[in-house]
C-alpha cells in the first residue's frame, strides 16, 4: 500500500496548480488515464459489460463503493481523500481523450495482416469499433463462433501489439513484487524472441499475471496495461498478438495456427 500511496499522493500534489490550459492534449489523456485507473481498482461497478455505469458515475465519491477486500478499501479511502486535488481538469481530460478516440485510426500493416488472418480462420469481426460510450476502442471485437466445434467468441476483443506498447529492460522490482498486482489484461504472446511460433504463450497480465519471468524483457506500457485491464473489468477476454512473436511466422498456415491456438485457449 505504502508505494501506491506516495504515487497516488504526488499524483494530487502537483495538480491543483495546473490550469487545464497549461496542460497539452497528451497530459490531459494521462490524467484521465489515471483516474479511469483508479476508479477501476475503487469502484465494483466496473465489472460491469456495456450497460454499467459511466466514467462520470464512478467519480463522484458517494458513488463508490468498497470492495470486499482491503485493498479496495484503502484505495477507496485515500480516492475520496484526494480527488478534490484534480476535480478541476475531470471533464477537460475526459474530452480530450475523447477527442483523441474520435480520430481516424492509423491502420497498421500489421493490423491488416492479422485481419487478414481472422478472415482466412472465417472469424467475423468489428473493427476499431467503440465501446463503453467511446472510452476504448479495440482493435478487433470479434462476433460470432469458431471453427466446427461453435465455440462463441461474442465477449473477446484481439489487440495487435507493436512495439510502441512495451519497454525493455525495465528496473527490477523489490522482492515483494507490489506493483505485479497492478498488472492485467490479455492471453497471448508476450514473451522473448525465443518464443516457439504458433504456441499460445503466457501473456503478460491475466494468463501471464504480468512476471516478469515470462515477460522475455518487454514489459507493456501503463496505457497497454490500463487498456487490458479496464477490458477485462467490463467483462471482455483480450487476446494479444504481440509483434515480436508475429514476425517470425512466416506463411499464412503459420499465422492462422497462431492466431487459432490462441482463440482456442480464450475460450
Amino acid at each position: 500500500e505504502g508505494t501506491r500511496e506516495g504515487v497516488l499522493r504526488g499524483f494530487a500534489r502537483h495538480l491543483p496548480s495546473l490550469a487545464p490550459d497549461a496542460i497539452s492534449r497528451e497530459g490531459l489523456c494521462a490524467v484521465f488515464m489515471a483516474t479511469l485507473a483508479l476508479n477501476m481498482h475503487t469502484h465494483p461497478r466496473h465489472h460491469d459489460h456495456e450497460g454499467g455505469p459511466d466514467v462520470a458515475a464512478a467519480s463522484n465519491a458517494e458513488d463508490v463503493k468498497v470492495h470486499g477486500d482491503g485493498d479496495g478499501s484503502f484505495l477507496w479511502a485515500l480516492a475520496t481523500e484526494l480527488r478534490p486535488s484534480w476535480a478541476h481538469l475531470a471533464k477537460p481530460a475526459e474530452s480530450a481523450w475523447r477527442e483523441m478516440k474520435t480520430l481516424a485510426p492509423t491502420v497498421s500493416k500489421l493490423q491488416e495482416d492479422v485481419g487478414d488472418t481472422l478472415r482466412n480462420l472465417g472469424v467475423a469481426f468489428h473493427f476499431e469499433q467503440p465501446i463503453k460510450n467511446g472510452l476504448v476502442r479495440p482493435d478487433f471485437i470479434l462476433t460470432g463462433t469458431l471453427g466446427g466445434g461453435g465455440k462463441d467468441l461474442s465477449r473477446i476483443v484481439v489487440e495487435v501489439d507493436g512495439p510502441h506498447h512495451y519497454s525493455k529492460e525495465p528496473a527490477v522490482l523489490g522482492s515483494g513484487g507490489d506493483l505485479e498486482d497492478w498488472f492485467g489484461g490479455g492471453r497471448g504472446g508476450g514473451g522473448g524472441d525465443g518464443d516457439d511460433v504458433g504456441v499460445a504463450t503466457p501473456g503478460i497480465g491475466i494468463g501471464g499475471d504480468g512476471r516478469e519471468s515470462l515477460a522475455g524483457g518487454r514489459w507493456p506500457l501503463g496505457s497497454t496495461v490500463l487498456r487490458n485491464q479496464l477490458l477485462h473489468s467490463w467483462g471482455w477476454t483480450v487476446v494479444t498478438v504481440p509483434y515480436h512473436q508475429w514476425e517470425q511466422l512466416v506463411t499464412a498456415e503459420d499465422k492462422m495456427e497462431y492466431v487459432g491456438g490462441l482463440l482456442t485457449a480464450a475460450v
